[in-house]
């Protein structure tokens, strides 16, 4: 029966998206780098432990690996969205936990650790004051002293400042780092405040950056394509741009930026530093050794004359890819969350199935619901392909026949066949539209669930604790195949070659199998499909019996 060909087709086109995608993922784009504009900042020499300077990335000599990470004082910060550890020797963030988001599914499963220089991670910030002159100026290497060793937001406050101080007695340079937390927040204040008693002007740049090792996570599978993984960076002049670490390997970036960000990008979580309004930064990227890359930027000189006070201040976003507050943080933050090609059809799906949520509470009871809506808007279509489908079973003796005389000729066939069609008012194509329809929604939320953070870890019932993830049991899975089967014992295989004929017995199985590797939020929406399917076209066939009885 050539409908039920198209469907297997059209069926084995979804699994070849599948492949495409993660081969596409995984395969080396060429990147063109972006153009930078020379003399914009001037470009201090540094040695080779500082900071890369936002010369050309290229050019830059290779960056020696670190000699043991100096020890010094932990300082202990505690908010109500995360848990931050900052070390006085450099000054800088070693560890974030994020409380409302766990490393893994399960109730006692600890923080996620968005930031953290213990290996095997290595995910960490720098950041600090560049001076021509060495120890003229704090880098992320120097030594900062803490007032206290713990900091605590407040019942009912709505910021709080964790100060750290550095004096260079020689010329009478006193720098304050001060971190500035708030409530509800995922983006820190960072603000450099310098004094200069001595006699003599001053003068360092401001440079931040985030340095990271490619984790295993960077790599997908045949069948799970890896998100995105790399660096990710936004201006009002460039946009969104992204580049994978094999293309920091080959095109690191060299480019003036303003009024942006950058940042290095994992699935679900985001570090990124926010560009200072109306201030010109050269950023850049770099590939280190063992894996490690850099993403940074830094910032033109900061002048102090002697008695004067200076201050430069930046923020640095660590957190989840929230889509509802991501915005409202810095413009294009949000593009982060990459639905792919489908973008204008995941957008809208994942807002349905937030508005819903907020009403439901539960992300599967979403996926549920909004499969049934979508089932509703295309009624009319499914029954008009249902209907085409029982017609179809009608003539299916006329079409043995038609085989039968004309099997030595295959032309001839085809031209009785579609005569057939036409005289019969049949559309061939009909039975594979409810199918083909579905594929750009059933993409569009396989997209959703494996990139909106919302639903990491979002359990549904029973033994589903992880919609984003695969069912540990496979009952999912085995039910979607058994609906796929029973959808299929619907549909006869009346004069099908025997060929088409055991690939569509063996459908059932193939699909089991492949679902079994899908996020368990995306086997439900396809299950509750199939049973909505099934009972449509059912109705629908009682409908045509009683009309024919009549």
């Amino acid at each position: 029966m050539e409908t039920v060909r198209l469907v297997l087709v059209t069926l084995l086109l979804v699994i070849t998206f599948f492949i495409y995608q993660a081969w596409q993922a995984q395969r080396p784009q060429p990147v063109q780098p972006p153009s930078i504009e020379q003399g914009t900042l001037p470009t201090p020499a540094v040695s080779q432990s500082a900071p890369v300077p936002g010369a050309p990335a290229a050019a830059a000599g290779p960056v020696a690996p670190p000699a043991a990470r100096p020890s010094g004082t932990p300082v202990a910060v505690s908010t109500d969205v995360m848990n931050v550890q900052i070390d006085t020797a450099g000054g800088d963030i070693t560890r974030l936990d994020l409380t409302a988001y766990r490393a893994h599914a399960g109730p006692d499963a600890p923080p996620y650790s968005i930031l953290d220089v213990a290996p095997p991670r290595l995910f960490e910030s720098q950041t600090g004051l560049l001076s021509a002159e060495a120890g003229r100026a704090p880098d992320h290497q120097a030594t900062f002293t803490a007032a206290a060793n713990s900091y605590q937001l407040a019942p009912g406050a709505d910021t709080l400042e964790v100060p750290l101080s550095w004096t260079d007695a020689g010329s009478g340079i006193e720098v304050r780092k001060v971190y500035r937390f708030a409530r509800g927040r995922y983006d820190i204040g960072l603000r450099y405040e310098v004094r200069n008693t001595g006699s003599q002007p001053w003068q360092a740049q401001p440079y931040t950056q985030l340095m990271r090792r490619k984790g295993a996570d960077a790599q997908g599978s045949i069948f799970m394509p890896a998100s995105f993984q790399g660096a990710v960076y936004y201006s009002a002049a460039d946009k969104y741009r992204k580049i994978g670490y094999d293309d920091m390997l080959k095109a690191p970036l060299a480019t003036t930026l303003s009024d942006g960000w950058v940042g290095l990008s994992e699935h679900y979580f985001l570090a990124a530093f926010l560009l200072t309004q109306g201030q010109a930064q050269n950023c850049y990227t770099k590939a280190l050794a063992d894996e490690r890359f850099l993403a940074g930027c830094i910032a033109g000189p900061l002048s102090v004359e002697p008695g004067q006070t200076a201050s430069w201040e930046t923020r640095l976003y660590a957190g989840p890819k929230a889509q509802d507050s991501l915005e409202d943080v810095a413009p294009g933050l949000a593009l982060t969350v990459d639905y792919g090609k489908l973008t204008v059809l995941a957008q809208p799906v994942f807002w349905l199935m937030r508005t819903i949520h907020n009403f439901v509470g539960n992300w599967g009871v979403a996926i549920i619901l909004v499969t049934l809506l979508i089932k509703l808007a295309f009624y009319q279509l499914s029954a008009a392909s249902y209907r085409s489908m029982a017609h179809m079973r009608k003539v299916q003796p006329k079409i043995m026949a038609l085989r039968e005389r004309y099997k030595e000729d295959r032309q001839q066939l085809n031209e009785k066949m579609m005569e057939l069609y036409r005289t019969e008012k049949i559309n061939p194509l009909g039975g594979c539209l409810p199918i083909v329809v579905q594929i750009p929604v059933f993409i569009a939320l396989y997209w959703v669930l494996l990139e909106s953070v919302e639903l990491r870890h979002a359990p549904f019932a029973l033994w589903i604790r992880d919609l984003s993830g695969a069912d540990p049991y496979y009952v999912l899975p085995v039910l979607m195949g058994v609906s796929m089967f029973l959808q299929q014992r619907m549909t006869p295989m009346i004069g099908m070659e025997p060929m088409q004929r055991r690939i569509m017995l063996a459908m059932p199985l193939v699909f089991t199998v492949f679902f079994a590797l899908f996020p368990a939020g995306l086997v439900l929406y396809w299950f509750v499909n199939n049973v909505l399917s099934i009972s449509q076209q059912w109705f629908i066939n009682r409908q045509l019996e009683r009309k024919a009885a009549a």
